[in-house]
């Protein structure tokens, strides 16, 4: 599973070819939202790459010596949603929601909120990020859920921008 981390360190990541460790692809920089996916000898990534478009490539160095933090440990804030805990994170912008299916579900309105167990991306798509509630602005909670799926997936703005103040995911660094 790829989860959602931020580079808050002060150096920029280089990223390589996985399969050529030595070929460097692109650089993941200071204050720059990636995916990480823990793997047995290197770390697994996804970036939003130079061109554009979302890549995959690999950190040789275990994330834990680069200051990559992951935002499963930075929510905007917890709370307890029918009985479970969530993370919480607000929207900067209005985004598009998607049912489990890839359906279109609704959407969630720019500083309002979502909840999840995991912020981790979808399978076929790693700039959606998996909810399971979206605050309305009325300030109840909406279970997103559909089409045999007790969960969706929230636009986070990912495949078009990287920088952690220009995607719409609020988490409190």
């Amino acid at each position: 599973m790829y989860t959602y981390a931020v580079n808050r360190g002060n150096h920029n990541i280089r990223v390589t070819d996985y399969a050529v460790d030595a070929k460097q692809i692109g650089t993941i920089y200071p204050n720059e939202v990636c995916l990480l996916y823990d793997g047995e000898q290197y770390y697994l990534t996804k970036f939003l790459a130079s061109d554009g478009k979302i890549k995959d490539g690999s950190l040789h160095t275990d994330p834990n010596h680069l200051e990559i933090e992951y935002l499963g440990d930075h929510p905007y804030s917890k709370e307890v949603i029918d009985g479970q805990e969530y993370l919480i994170y607000k929207m900067r912008r209005t985004m598009t929601v998607y049912r489990g299916d890839r359906s279109r579900w609704g959407s969630v309105a720019g500083g309002m909120y979502v909840a999840t167990e995991v912020p981790c991306c979808g399978d076929t798509r790693s700039d959606w990020m998996q909810v399971n509630y979206v605050k309305s602005t009325a300030g109840n909670w909406i279970k997103v859920e559909g089409k045999g799926y007790g969960h969706g997936f929230v636009d986070t703005g990912f495949g078009s921008a990287s920088g952690y103040n220009s995607w719409a995911i609020q988490g409190n660094f």
